[in-house]
């Protein structure tokens, strides 16, 4: 889906009051974090904030986008598996360095739409060039999976 994205909001997924003020935000894009501004003993709360935040809150036109942890990280998957049920768009994935890391995440919610009835391929995936490492291999991330938006 072809959206516009003049102005993306990073929003702390471990702020709830922070949350509800960005709704109302004239913004095309919510991205409500997951990754580094939630501390490792606020990761459950946080992922618990954002799945109600994605399931109930009024985002109008506004794209709902969750900055995941990393795959490689013992949160990045749990982040996935409890959103995949909500109204959530796109996956920001965080540290993308090869296109292994874009695949890897692709399968992962292939599986899980498989496993759990869902419609295939209606989560996008969003790739965070971060690293030297990744703009070498910027062309085969870009082309890693036709979920990329």
């Amino acid at each position: 889906m072809n959206r516009l994205r003049r102005t993306m909001l990073f929003v702390p997924g471990g702020n709830e009051k922070i949350l509800v003020k960005a709704l109302s935000l004239s913004v095309d894009s919510l991205i409500l974090d997951l990754e580094d501004s939630v501390l490792p003993e606020n990761k459950e709360s946080s992922r618990q904030a954002v799945k109600e935040m994605v399931n109930s809150g009024d985002f109008g036109s506004k794209e709902r986008i969750v900055r995941v942890n990393s795959l490689s990280s013992e949160y990045g998957g749990e982040d996935i598996s409890a959103l995949v049920h909500t109204r959530v768009d796109t996956f920001l994935l965080p540290k993308v360095n090869r296109p292994k890391d874009v695949q890897e995440c692709d399968a992962f919610l292939t599986q899980l739409e498989k496993t759990e009835g869902l419609l295939p391929g209606k989560i996008g995936i969003m790739a965070l060039i971060e690293s030297p490492l990744a703009i070498v291999n910027i062309d085969a991330i870009a082309m890693a999976s036709s979920r990329l938006n």
